[in-house]
């Protein structure tokens, strides 16, 4: 229904050369069994039949995701292929991303995407894995944001975790290059992404979609490259601030926190951090290109498909710079007018915002 209520925002196919594959495997992580998709790039075979049954499962079981018909990795380039860890947002599952999943996926790239911790089993601390922020009250905000800075250190571990999987896990593990890792996250994935490259010093650059930072990364930073992509509600309005609805008014006040790191550690060698003024958070997922049914009542009019692909080409770039090693890391990276850097984005809210940090 999705894709015939918006027929302008079909979904955008991989731009890289590889076909794309998709495997659920069950994960053996501290006596628990951890649900991942290994996304993959795939060798051209004679398939073709087993191709399109696959890809008609896949548009009946995941109407609005990516397409995965591939059938067999190529596995000829051993242990070739660079592996990110993806980590939805709060209480989503692993699908989130597909499309931009798949488009990695398509430029030479393993994705191990993961759901968020709230799916796994039981853990020892219920109490984080569960949580959400709680907006009712400045005591309960503030206390839910310790409760997040457990949460994110909990599911970056589990990130951890599932590479060590993946190294002992035929035959997939002949095909990763190890020393080629990078983490990828959207949301409360984006922090746990941060999270992941602060304390796994395999990661070797992250990329984090719109996704406030809590714990160590929050405090410290990190010491790769890091690529920072925000809408433009990074930086809050007065009347957001003050708002007398709570929900609104804590959310403004976790961009504007944020925005504050942006700007300070803008200078950091290797970091990136980018806004997209048209966008929206949900613009970073799949809900770009399969919008929820509230987009049909939005003012704006955007190109959906245009927009995917100028976000989508400024994570390649930066990933064949800072993961794969195929570009000249010192060169300028390049992306269309409709982003600003940072400190673009401070200046042009100083005319309208009063909290610009």
């Amino acid at each position: 229904m999705r894709r015939i209520a918006f027929p302008m925002a079909m979904a955008p196919e991989p731009t890289g050369t590889y076909p794309v594959g998709r495997e659920t495997l069950q994960l053996a992580i501290g006596g628990r069994s951890t649900t991942i998709d290994l996304w993959y790039p795939a060798a051209s075979g004679p398939d073709a039949a087993r191709r399109r049954w696959r890809a008609l499962a896949d548009f009946v079981l995941r109407p609005t995701s990516a397409r995965a018909p591939a059938v067999a990795p190529a596995r000829e380039e051993h242990g070739h292929w660079p592996l990110l860890v993806y980590n939805p947002s709060w209480f989503s599952e692993r699908s989130d991303n597909s499309f931009t999943l798949a488009n990695i996926t398509s430029h030479g790239f393993m994705v191990a995407a993961l759901d968020d911790v709230v799916h796994d089993a039981p853990a020892n601390d219920r109490e984080a894995q569960t949580a959400s922020l709680d907006f009712s009250s400045d005591a309960a905000f503030e206390q839910s944001r310790l409760v997040a800075d457990r949460r994110v250190t909990m599911a970056a571990k589990r990130s951890s975790s599932v590479i060590d999987a993946l190294a002992a896990l035929p035959p997939w593990n002949e095909m990763i290059d190890f020393r080629h890792i990078g983490a990828i996250g959207f949301s409360f994935g984006g922090a746990v992404a941060a999270e992941l490259g602060r304390s796994d010093a395999r990661i070797r650059a992250v990329i984090n979609m719109d996704g406030a930072t809590f714990a160590e990364a929050a405090r410290y930073g990190l010491n790769v490259p890091y690529l920072f992509l925000s809408s433009g509600e990074l930086f809050p309005s007065r009347s957001a601030l003050d708002s007398e609805d709570p929900a609104t008014r804590f959310a403004a006040r976790v961009s504007l926190i944020e925005a504050r790191r942006q700007v300070e550690r803008s200078n950091r060698p290797g970091y990136l951090s980018l806004v997209l003024p048209i966008a929206t958070h949900l613009d970073f997922c799949d809900r770009l290109v399969m919008p929820p049914f509230e987009a049909l009542r939005e003012a704006r009019t955007i190109d959906r498909i245009k927009l995917w692909h100028e976000l989508n080409s400024v994570l390649i770039d930066f990933l064949d710079r800072s993961v794969r090693d195929r570009a000249d890391p010192s060169a300028p990276m390049h992306w269309s007018p409709d982003f600003q850097s940072i400190k673009q984005a401070r200046l042009a809210s100083i005319p309208t915002e009063a909290t610009t940090p």
